[in-house]
């Protein structure tokens, strides 16, 4: 029984879905006038004629701005603006983990047996230059001194004075290659003819002419040349690219051994008036500065923290760099580089470092901000990098901008180079590129390297800021340390600890400490959110329109509506022209049943069954009765089927279109 009434109501669902809505598009228009809640549209189907128009055009205008005026709602919304929120916090603070390192990456001592033939090499190259001589440059050119990789990257003078050709003079070996026109310092196949330049070289550089070092690829058929206004400069890059090529060959624990220790940089250390040593310092070789040094660096989630500002709260540390260490070519500037980043972040000295002379006392104030930004659709930045293409090469470092760079960076110097370059991690698998040829790598990195400078790399594309960002602002100040009256005895007990003479040009001291004690943490929100498109939304609407949610829901079904009232009439048109183009079987009005009883009537069949004629049929044994009568009673019946039955059929359409024409809207099947 349920069953039968669960039938008869979808049936009669789906009889009311085939009729449609019971009025016309014009009488549906009219019941939503006069009855939304939408203010004007009742009086344009009321009112006379005049004000009907008058109404009309009013409310179209007004429909117009609300539209408009969504446009732009929408436009803000989809533009994932945000608003940036300034939080001052007063609490006690984390204090920063702060990096040390001598501006020396090696001792002096422990290199000079592996640099001198580079060392003497590079004394020749200024003595041609500029006449320099020093106690330990020989007076004669010695070809022995030349012995080395350098010899592929010959430090040249180039001169384009000529403006029919340019004139490429090596430094050392004096060798002239005249090259036709101007040349291009990004490629240029090198001259095969040479000759020999016995003229003294003591150039004015300047526009015309300039100094620096020719680096070619593999095959020799294509070369870079690197040029400088100044020859100190020249120099010292290309001492520190052939020393680059020396130490290729050595592990991080070889080079580390070659660079200064803790105890020799860390003099004294106290921390918020606790005593510190170099074994409170986390050691790691950078591949610039040497061994350098981290204090609070975070290991075993061990974070120290200060509750009050001021430099009695902060790190003092005295430094010792030893300037007798220092490698003549290769450091040109003397004492400290620091930086104050987060725990287990990698510092990248040589972008954020500040640098600390000798000779005084450094304080540097710190305040610490935090950057929150909002993640995708707001923002392009990353949690943590693992979402980037980039594989971060700083393992076990959080991630940022500096390390994603540098990452990207010797990935497609692998790829195109075959090796990585020496001052970025490596990853697994892969070797220096120190540890290859001597001339093919250096062409290829400086042409990767001036793509990567003119952001023609997609690097710059694919790293992003990271969501969560602290930043460290610095405040320096410097005064003369120690004192004229004091410097006597510090020195003179600094010396004995170090068991060798110390002067002023060795020594540092340095005081980090928290300037103001809060912390300010900047933080974005969206600007709009669904809520507030919402009420604005409703908003405009309201204000123009006089309207609310109800009246869109209203229009809405009218559309409906109208449209189901459109398709009804569509599918009927359909039907009535599918009627219309059907061929007739017949050219005349089909035949009757009684025409085709009488044509196809067996004659010989009835005149069988009546007998002939002048006697009376048998029937059941009955008595035979008049002609006449038996005709009354029994009717004709013919006397073989009727070939056809196509008058006979009903087709389902008509049954349809029967069913279709009920008034009262019911099919009970």
């Amino acid at each position: 029984m349920a069953n039968m009434k669960i039938r008869k109501y979808l049936t009669r669902s789906l009889h009311r879905l085939q009729k449609g809505p019971v009025a016309s598009v014009s009488e549906l228009l009219y019941w939503y006038c006069m009855n939304t809640n939408t203010h004007g549209c009742k009086r344009i189907v009321v009112y006379g004629k005049k004000k009907r128009v008058l109404w009309f055009l009013i409310t179209i205008i007004m429909l117009g701005v609300v539209l408009w005026q969504w446009v732009l709602l929408f436009q803000a919304y989809l533009s994932y603006g945000v608003s940036v929120s300034v939080n001052m916090g007063f609490q006690r603070m984390n204090f920063p983990a702060v990096t040390v390192c001598n501006l020396n990456a090696y001792r002096y001592s422990s290199m000079k047996d592996k640099i001198k033939d580079l060392e003497a090499y590079t004394r020749v190259a200024l003595q041609t230059l500029y006449n320099y001589t020093d106690s330990s440059t020989p007076s004669a050119y010695d070809t022995s001194y030349a012995v080395g990789p350098w010899q592929e990257i010959p430090l040249v003078l180039i001169d384009r004075r000529d403006p029919n050709r340019t004139v490429v003079t090596e430094v050392v070996s004096k060798k002239r290659h005249l090259i036709n026109g101007s040349i291009d310092t990004v490629s240029v196949p090198p001259e095969r003819a040479v000759t020999d330049a016995t003229s003294s070289l003591i150039p004015h550089l300047g526009k015309d002419v300039r100094i620096g070092f020719r680096l070619c690829d593999s095959a020799g058929d294509k070369c870079f040349y690197s040029e400088y206004l100044s020859g100190m400069t020249a120099v010292k890059q290309w001492f520190h690219f052939n020393l680059l090529s020396l130490l290729g060959n050595l592990s991080t624990e070889e080079k580390s051994n070659l660079s200064s220790s803790g105890d020799e940089l860390i003099r004294s250390c106290l921390f918020s008036s606790d005593t510190c040593s170099a074994t409170n310092f986390t050691t790691f070789f950078h591949p610039m500065y040497g061994n350098c040094f981290i204090f609070n660096w975070g290991e075993n989630e061990t974070v120290m923290q200060v509750s009050n500002p001021g430099v009695e709260y902060g790190l003092k540390l005295v430094l010792s760099i030893d300037q007798d260490e220092y490698i003549p070519f290769l450091t040109t500037i003397a004492g400290a580089v620091i930086m104050v980043h987060d725990q287990n972040t990698y510092p990248f000295l040589s972008d954020l470092g500040v640098f600390v002379k000798t000779g005084v006392e450094t304080s540097v104030g710190i305040e610490v901000g935090q950057l929150q930004r909002q993640g995708a659709p707001y923002s392009d930045c990353t949690m943590d990098g693992t979402d980037l293409p980039i594989t971060n090469l700083y393992n076990g470092t959080a991630y940022s901008v500096q390390a994603c760079l540098r990452s990207c960076f010797q990935t497609k110097m692998i790829e195109m180079c075959g090796c990585g370059y020496y001052l970025y991690p490596l990853p697994p698998g892969e070797k220096y590129c120190q540890n290859q040829n001597f001339t093919g790598w250096r062409y290829c990195y400086y042409k990767l390297y001036e793509q990567f400078v003119e952001e023609d790399m997609d690097c710059y594309t694919i790293c992003k800021q990271p969501c969560i960002e602290s930043e460290y602002k610095m405040s320096i100040s410097m005064s003369d340390w120690p004192s004229q009256s004091s410097e006597d005895w510090i020195f003179h007990i600094l010396s004995k600890e170090r068991k060798h003479n110390v002067s002023r040009q060795d020594i540092i001291k340095l005081n980090l400490f928290f300037q103001e004690f809060n912390s300010m943490t900047i933080s974005e929100s969206p600007a709009q959110t669904i809520v507030t498109l919402l009420s604005n939304l409703g908003g405009q609407f309201g204000f123009w329109m006089g309207g609310s949610v109800l009246c869109i829901i209203e229009f809405i079904e009218i559309i409906i509506d109208c449209v189901w009232i459109g398709m009804i009439k569509a599918s009927n048109d359909v039907r009535e022209r599918r009627k219309t183009s059907r061929k007739p079987r017949y050219s005349d009005e089909p035949p009757t049943l009684s025409s085709i009883v009488q044509g196809q009537g067996n004659s010989g069949f009835e005149m069988e069954e009546r007998g002939p004629p002048g006697e009376a049929p048998e029937a059941n044994g009955s008595a035979a009765q008049p002609p006449a009568a038996a005709a009354e009673q029994q009717p004709d019946v013919p006397g073989t089927p009727p070939p056809h039955y196509d008058t006979l059929r009903i087709s389902k359409t008509e049954l349809h279109d029967e069913i279709n024409s009920d008034d009262d809207g019911e099919f009970v099947i």
